[in-house]
């Protein structure tokens, strides 16, 4: 199961443009200068603007409220901080951040439940995408994280690449494939130098 999260306006993005739409209808009404009442109407649509526009707050699919932190990693932290996602989130050093912007770590936080949620993200020049995916590993009965070898943006396809030593269990990359396949990319696994995809693995000895 994949976590989605969906922007929602915060008790303070009601707050802000509120407060700035009130002055502004004060400085309005107020029999001073034509240069007061002007900038009272640049607030007033400042309000209004930030009031259609503004949402800082995050909503599962349960309609529990969460708060978005996002934090930058340098490239050379990429093995560290998977380990830590794979093993314990909590271990992840924010005092390593803003040392480099290779990574980005997106957390999601519930005040009221405890529960955070971590996507990290590795920079392919020009954008960020996913490099953690959640999968259900069916073997072993549980959601794990599985870190993609090669995401290649140009034909959205996310390229595992292994030998016949290193490949493993044949149903655990098809669960990682069919939650890429999810996610919308089309997923690969170059083995020995030989491409098969989702509905061909089976087909490998």
């Amino acid at each position: 199961m994949n976590k989605n999260f969906a922007k929602v306006r915060s008790t303070k993005d009601i707050v802000i443009p509120s407060v700035l739409t009130a002055a502004g209808l004060i400085l309005v009404a107020l029999p001073t200068s034509t240069s007061i009442n002007i900038a009272g109407f640049f607030m007033i649509f400042a309000g209004i603007i930030l009031f259609m526009t503004l949402k800082t707050g995050y909503k599962d699919e349960n309609g529990l409220n969460f708060r978005k932190t996002e934090h930058y990693f340098a490239q050379s932290q990429k093995e560290e901080i998977a380990r830590a996602i794979n093993k314990r989130p909590v271990k992840i050093n924010l005092d390593d951040e803003d040392k480099g912007n290779g990574l980005r770590l997106d957390m999601y936080y519930s005040k009221k439940t405890g529960k955070a949620y971590v996507q990290l993200f590795e920079y392919i020049p020009y954008k960020y995408e996913p490099f953690s995916i959640k999968y259900y590993n069916s073997n072993k009965k549980s959601f794990r994280i599985t870190f993609p070898d090669f995401y290649l943006p140009e034909s959205n396809e996310i390229i595992e690449l292994k030998s016949s030593y290193t490949l493993g269990s044949i149903q655990e990359m098809k669960d990682k494939f069919k939650a890429y396949k999810d996610l919308g990319y089309i997923p690969k696994l170059l083995l020995d130098w030989k491409y098969y995809e989702y509905d061909e693995l089976d087909k490998i000895i």
